[in-house]
């Protein structure tokens, strides 16, 4: 029970994630579509927003090294990749690299955010 009160907010944010990566296509309003390539921004903000509250939920002291940054990194886009594998196989929806690079800057971008913030 701690850990869900320790990590409420990430376990809220990849369950959102999670909900958003499989629900289907059909179940998608295409009026909210208002430029080509939308879903890539969606996907650096879903995972900017992730790598930020992981971050800020594992990391408490002030002197982190580079690895724990990288480890933490490659954990979450494999995350993502991990969903795009599965994406057509539960909810009939294509993957697409392009998320996977999304998500990556995504999550860069949270880190960075982080670690400036933790200085």
């Amino acid at each position: 029970m701690t850990f869900i009160k320790h990590y409420w907010k990430s376990i809220l944010w990849v369950t959102g994630i999670l909900y958003a990566s499989f629900t289907p296509t059909s179940s998608i309003d295409e009026r909210l579509y208002f430029f080509k390539h939308q879903d890539k921004i969606i996907h650096i903000g879903m995972y900017f927003g992730l790598s930020f509250l992981v971050a800020s939920d594992i990391f408490t002291s002030t002197q982190l090294q580079a690895r724990s940054y990288i480890i933490l990194f490659v954990l979450i886009v494999l995350f993502s990749s991990c969903i795009e594998i599965l994406q057509p196989i539960i909810s009939n929806r294509s993957n697409d690299i392009g998320d996977i690079v999304a998500n990556g800057i995504g999550t860069f971008a949270g880190l960075f955010i982080f670690y400036i913030k933790k200085r």
